[in-house]
């Protein structure tokens, strides 16, 4: 099968779908908790100052955090973003930035978009580009995980850089493009809030 390039795209759009839904059952585990950053020192923005939310076994990324790549190519994960990562992550190319993942949530991601390409739904290249670009990461004792420069291109990364929680990942911008995007996720999410009645 053949796909054009607005299949191409349609699979970019079902790799966002994919990689973005959460599988918690709130009514299951109740309600979510939240596990502070412990005092550590870091900016973080906005109005969430934890990182991590626990709902039974699963780690949920939250927050903003400011940092800088260093001249080889490292960041300095959050605080709050590290003891998921601990024994190792994923980083991928995301819609315009970096997608960091836990081994499970890469690997869960990884089976829901191969599922959609067997039944038809998503080329084959959705599943190449998602994986051919990834990186496996592991934070040093200092907290910082190296980017390969394929990747830093892709997301156009400068020395400033902010590491947001998704959910189900945590996604690393380019701080210029991060504050031009901002407002429009503010205005998508309190849409979707309105028009889903959440």
């Amino acid at each position: 099968m053949v796909y054009s390039g607005t299949q191409w795209r349609e699979g970019e759009d079902l790799l966002q779908g994919v990689a973005g839904r959460s599988d918690l059952d709130e009514s299951r585990e109740g309600s979510l908790l939240a596990t502070g950053m412990g005092g550590h020192a870091e900016q973080a923005t906005g109005s969430s100052a934890t990182g991590r939310l626990s709902a039974g076994r699963a780690d949920v990324f939250v927050g903003t955090f400011e940092h800088s790549l260093d001249g080889k190519g490292r960041v300095v994960l959050p605080v709050a973003f590290r003891h998921q990562l601990a024994d190792r992550g994923f980083v991928s190319q995301y819609q315009g930035c970096l997608g960091l993942w836990t081994e499970d949530g890469f690997a869960d991601v990884a089976r829901r978009l191969t599922e959609k390409v067997r039944e038809g739904l998503a080329p084959q290249n959705a599943v190449r580009a998602f994986s051919a670009d990834a990186a496996e990461v592991r934070p040093d004792s200092q907290g910082r995980v190296f980017l390969p420069q394929r990747l830093r291109d892709y997301a156009d990364l400068s020395r400033d850089v902010v590491i947001i929680g998704a959910v189900d990942r945590a996604e690393i911008w380019d701080a210029a493009r991060w504050r031009e995007l901002r407002n429009d996720a503010d205005e998508s999410f309190l849409a979707a809030v309105n028009d889903l009645g959440i």
